[in-house]
Formats: structure tokens, sequence, C-alpha cells
């Protein structure tokens, strides 16, 4: 199944969460050099009320003012590793979809892109971007004809399962400016009332990461909030009838990427 969460890639890479954590002593350095109070991937769980029971409910300590960047960051920090999950979807010919639904979701784009696993290896690569994120949604964005995803997205459900993931792959898909996603994140760009929501379903570290089912989970949101079914966290940017999901595999400098959009409107 295409939806499906991509296999983690076969990664050379010892210790992935300590090159999760590379991208916030790197981002300080070089744009914020100062603090971020919380997190995207705090944000999400935090704030976001899930579809079920909360197996994994926040702690209190997920606003940690006045920590720095680039300090370790707890387990808390991280998607839940030990979980159990199913999903499944119906796909159809185009022209067959309103023969299960009168208001089907239609895809618009799917991209895949690995990469060579040379970054790891190369002392330019400076851990504030993924390549393959950065092509991957370009090659997407030219199937579904977006051109300004920030204002042209519904919402989008991103792989956020470190902290310091979610920050990079908002400029990566470009949804911020180079080194501003930490500051969007701090006025609220992506939060659910925001100018483009993001995980309002609370992500990874609310739901865990049943690692086949996660990629299904992001495309049952987008079907959930494209359709106004979302309950209490339905979007007021549902209108605009189109959604992102990306998942990410691998580590920094050697990643497998998927990004799908799918909208209301055939053709």
């Amino acid at each position: 199944m295409f939806f499906n969460y991509l296999p983690m890639a076969m990664s050379t890479v010892p210790d992935p969460e300590f090159y999760f954590n590379n991208p916030l002593h790197r981002i300080e350095a070089l744009y914020a050099g100062t603090i971020v109070e919380r997190g995207p991937a705090e944000v999400d769980a935090d704030d976001a009320p899930v579809a079920g029971p909360d197996i994994h409910p926040p702690a209190d300590d997920y606003r940690r003012a006045g920590v720095p960047m680039g300090s370790p960051a707890p387990q808390d920090e991280y998607a839940r590793r030990t979980t159990d999950g199913a999903a499944a979807a119906i796909v159809t010919r185009a022209q067959d979809a309103r023969r299960y639904t009168g208001t089907p979701l239609y895809i618009k784009a799917l991209s895949l892109v690995t990469g060579d696993g040379s970054g790891a290896a190369d002392p330019s690569y400076d851990y504030t971007s993924f390549p393959e994120v950065v092509e991957c949604a370009r090659r997407a964005y030219e199937q579904a004809g977006i051109t300004d995803p920030r204002k042209q997205l519904a919402l989008a459900e991103v792989h956020d399962c470190f902290t310091p993931t979610e920050i990079v792959l908002m400029e990566d898909l470009g949804f911020a400016e180079r080194g501003r996603a930490w500051r969007d994140v701090l006025d609220g760009v992506y939060d659910r009332d925001g100018e483009l929501p993001v995980n309002p379903d609370g992500g990874l570290k609310s739901f865990g990461h049943p690692v086949g089912a996660s990629g299904l989970r992001m495309i049952y949101e987008c079907w959930l909030q494209l359709r106004g079914q979302a309950g209490a966290r339905q979007l007021a940017t549902a209108h605009r009838g189109l959604a992102l999901t990306q998942n990410l595999g691998g580590a920094p400098g050697e990643c497998v990427c998927f990004v799908c959009v799918v909208g209301t409107k055939h053709g």
C-alpha cells in the first residue's frame, strides 16, 4: 500500500537519536542564537485532542522554557516506540470513487526519493536540511500544481519522530523560509488555528509510532479534515481542499522520504 509508512532505511548511523538532535545545535548556531521554548512536536501532543484514548498523555514539563536548543532532549520529546496499531484504506479508480462515498478524496501527488547516503560521511553536511525531503516535496508540488504550500494546503501531517526533525521539515517542505521555522512555531503558524495547521491530530508523539500504520493514520486525518468530520479539532482551513502527508526513514544525511498530496477535487 503506497500510503503506508516506508520501512526505515538501512542506516549506518549507530545512534539515530544522537543524529536527529544535531539539527538543534546547527539551527541555533546558524540562525537562532537563542532558545526555543516549545518544539513543534511538543505543541502537537500538548494542544491537539487526539481521536482515540491517549495512551501516553503528555507530561507537564513539555513547556520547558529556558532550555538551550542544543540540549539533549528527553525521551518524551521523541515518537513513542512501542505501540500497536492498524490501519486500512479503500483505494479505487477516481471514476469509481463515488460508488463508495459521496465525498471521496483524490490522489494529487505521490513522490518517493531515496538519498545516496553521502550526507552522513560528508563533512560539509550541516544537518539543517534533509535534501531528500526537499526534492520529494518539489516533485509532489509539481504533480499537484502547488506553488505556495503554506497558503494552498489545508493541513499537513508530517513525520515528527523527533522535535528537531519537525523544525527542519517545516523549511524543507517549503512552509517556512530557511532559519525561520523555529520562529513560526513560537508565533503559532502551525497551530490548529494557525496559518497552516500541522499535525492537528497530535502526530507521532500523541499516537505512538506503529510503523506500518503511521502513514495511513495521517491519511485518515486528512480524510476527516477535508470532509469536515474532525469534530473538536476541525480546521477552519479545510476549505482549501488539499492536504499533505510526509514520512521519513533513515537518519539525517541518509534518508528515504515519501510525500502524498490528497484533495477534494477530481482532475
